[in-house]
């Protein structure tokens, strides 16, 4: 909220900022709440900088920025279209080459990210469970892994754990496993956990349900949402699988009276649905399958 709060008194400062800080503040706040799922804020303040952009490369910047929020909001083709604008302008520029090089295969990743929705139906927000067939997606991401310079900085890793984490839910669990483990140790704490939950899902997928448990309990106080859904999910599958249903349950009803932005309860309920239908014999009668019910269940507060 601190950050939200600083971008947005940039673009309205008064005397106003140049053009240009105006346009990365609109952008970054766009960004901080899109990670927050408030879609209809991101949108509009991704609009006013569409509409503001005048030089093609800060444009370009914001269709990339546009077009990952289109494919968390369950939208393909709209998302493919501005990102594939977006790939070709920071492909073919002359244009500041090094900071290019880095939009070009963050755009990448992002293409991968709308492929994933589009072959499978699954919104790219977590929780993201794997187990999922998207060859389209999967060829970027090879493709992609082999293009990231072995730059030791932030955006970088954070890129190449990205599309490994994407590229993880593709794969069988073993092979997901091994190619997360490197990641395990990161010092930027975000990292690490998005790292340690993309872990623990492949091991729920092997079967190893109590110690994909003890990945979620082993981590610090999460503050990101995104994370936050992530580890719910973890922990609602690996308890079922153990047994534990009136636990897991529970767990159900904290993220539905928790802070948790609507998006990511309706993933959660919807993702706990596809793995344990029988769950949904605990709400009352309704013509809905199992995961649009406990979708719905958990997105609507009461």
């Amino acid at each position: 909220e601190a950050a939200l709060a600083h971008w947005r008194a940039v673009v309205n400062a008064d005397p106003p900022p140049t053009l240009e800080h105006r346009l990365h503040a609109l952008n970054n706040a766009a960004r901080l709440l899109e990670i927050q799922r408030r879609y209809p804020e991101a949108e509009a303040a991704i609009r006013r900088a569409l509409e503001e952009a005048l030089d093609p490369f800060t444009r370009a910047r914001v269709e990339s920025e546009a077009g990952i929020l289109q494919a968390a909001q369950g939208r393909p083709l709209e998302a493919l279209a501005l990102l594939s604008r977006a790939e070709a302008y920071f492909r073919t520029t002359g244009e500041r080459p090094k900071e290019a090089r880095y939009r070009h295969l963050r755009t990448l990743f992002r293409l991968a990210a709308a492929y994933l929705l589009l072959e499978t139906g699954t919104p790219y927000r977590p929780p993201l469970l794997g187990g999922l067939k998207a060859p389209e997606a999967e060829r970027l991401l090879w493709d992609l892994l082999a293009k990231i310079p072995e730059e030791a900085t932030d955006r970088y890793t954070a890129l190449r754990l990205d599309a490994e984490s994407l590229l993880a839910l593709l794969l069988p669990p073993k092979e997901a496993r091994e190619r997360l483990r490197p990641f395990l140790g990161l010092a930027n704490p975000y990292l690490r956990a998005q790292a340690r939950l993309g872990y623990a899902e492949a091991l729920l997928r092997e079967g190893a349900y109590g110690e994909a448990l003890a990945q979620t309990v082993a981590l610090p106080p999460l503050l990101d949402p995104g994370l936050k859904a992530q580890a719910k999910a973890t922990e609602v599958l690996a308890l079922l699988a153990l047994g534990e249903e009136e636990a897991a349950w529970q767990k159900l009803v904290e993220a539905k009276q928790s802070g948790l932005p609507e998006p990511f309860r309706l993933q959660l309920g919807r993702a706990v649905g596809r793995a344990h239908p029988g769950l949904a014999a605990r709400l009352p009668p309704t013509p809905l399958a199992p995961p649009e019910a406990l979708g719905l269940h958990l997105a609507n507060p009461d």
